[in-house]
């Protein structure tokens, strides 16, 4: 399928959710039949909407601190039941990741609810996200492709078209 013939249906699903009684803003891949929930669970909501740390407890899985991100004991490295029965999920890789970089990281998994913080990227990056990222807020706010209130950028309906490219243009350079 083309971008534009997955767009369209994207519409076209988000509209028949909304017609049958559930919530979301245009963008987001997740839907609540509550109004006041973004249909997620709250590991979810604070490790897209905040940058919160999570702990990944899949074999492999990947978990992110305020420091960087490791990954548990492969599937590979030990069986499963021994895995089980060691009662502990050890990191077999550790990554410290440079401020920039768990900006990005953030950016990513934000895009996945089609928003982020300000002041949480901000506070990754060590400086003001607005002026870090002044370029790229600029070039989007100005084609209609973002919006922010008060600290989220979120992404609009004729952004969320160039979604992949949209959020690619904060990677850390």
């Amino acid at each position: 399928m083309s971008k534009d013939e997955l767009y369209d249906a994207y519409s076209f699903l988000y509209h028949s959710l909304l017609d049958l009684g559930y919530h979301a803003r245009f963008g987001q891949n997740t839907f609540s039949k509550s109004s006041n929930d973004i249909g997620v669970s709250s590991y979810l909501r604070e490790r897209m909407m905040n940058a919160g740390s999570y702990k990944g407890f899949g074999i492999s899985a990947q978990s992110m601190s305020r420091n960087g991100i490791s990954y548990n004991v492969g599937k590979l490295k030990t069986s499963f039941k021994d895995l089980l029965e060691s009662k502990t999920f050890t990191e077999e890789y550790v990554y410290h990741l440079p401020p920039k970089e768990l900006a990005a990281k953030y950016i990513a998994i934000g895009a996945y609810n089609g928003s982020f913080s300000l002041k949480r990227l901000s506070e990754l990056l060590g400086c003001d996200a607005r002026t870090y990222y002044s370029g790229q807020l600029d070039f989007c706010l100005s084609r209609g492709y973002i919006e922010i209130f008060d600290d989220r950028v979120t992404v609009t309906p004729s952004g969320f078209k160039y979604y992949g490219a949209l959020f690619s243009l904060f990677y850390s350079t």
